[in-house]
């Protein structure tokens, strides 16, 4: 068989045509799967740190919005407040420290000062808190002219705490509680800090608004007669 030298041309050109197309094919799928690894890794930039928020926010640190003015001025309304949730596994709970914890009685989560621990007599005269037949100094958080008023006295049992606000006149507390004192296993955590605006308020609430407006406007356009 003879073969010209236009068809050994013709045959080169279609061999060579098609290793271009194979090659273009190949970075083609090359440059698409760095894309995609690349989209990937973005992905996961993102959603990584979520899991690290997740477990921060629900085995270590307790985070809420104040409320109240019971715990003013060491814990003012409208502040998003921490708490250490693992401060007592290794320590005490010691008289002074302020705590979040979850009311059985009311079923809510008040942040308090604790004032007695178990054994501690409490008991109250000419406005000040007498602990164990001592007047407690509450200087580092109260005025001294804060008075703290109850005609009752209290033995805190073993494993709860007996706790006050800071506001004394203006917070409803251990004084007035059916059940005044708090068992240690509902306790959230040890208070550690304050950033001076609410997380909940400022922050996600109005996310949440913004995005349930554009899923309106988006998915529930107005209705025109």
């Amino acid at each position: 068989m003879v073969t010209d030298n236009n068809s050994l041309e013709i045959i080169g050109a279609k061999q060579l045509s098609i290793k271009k197309t194979d090659d273009n094919m190949i970075k083609s799928e090359t440059k698409t799967l760095s894309y995609w690894l690349s989209k990937i890794k973005e992905c996961l930039a993102i959603i990584y740190p979520i899991p690290i928020v997740l477990i921060l926010f629900t085995k270590i640190i307790f985070a809420c919005t104040c409320a109240s003015g019971s715990m003013e001025p060491a814990l003012k309304v409208g502040t998003t407040t921490f708490y250490n949730r693992l401060a007592y596994i290794r320590h005490d709970i010691e008289r002074g420290d302020i705590i979040a914890f979850k009311s059985d009685e009311f079923g809510l989560i008040f942040a308090k000062r604790v004032i007695g621990i178990p054994g501690d007599e409490i008991s109250f005269e000419n406005g000040y808190v007498v602990v164990n037949g001592l007047l407690a100094d509450e200087t580092d958080y109260i005025s001294e002219d804060i008075e703290t008023n109850c005609e009752k006295s209290f033995v805190v049992p073993e494993g709860t705490v007996f706790v006050l606000g800071d506001n004394r006149e203006d917070s409803y507390d251990s004084r007035f509680w059916k059940n005044p004192y708090i068992p240690e296993d509902r306790i959230l955590g040890k208070y550690i800090g304050a950033i001076p605006f609410s997380v909940e308020y400022n922050l996600l609430r109005p996310i949440r608004g913004l995005i349930s407006l554009i899923y309106q406007s988006l998915f529930n356009p107005a209705q025109t007669p």
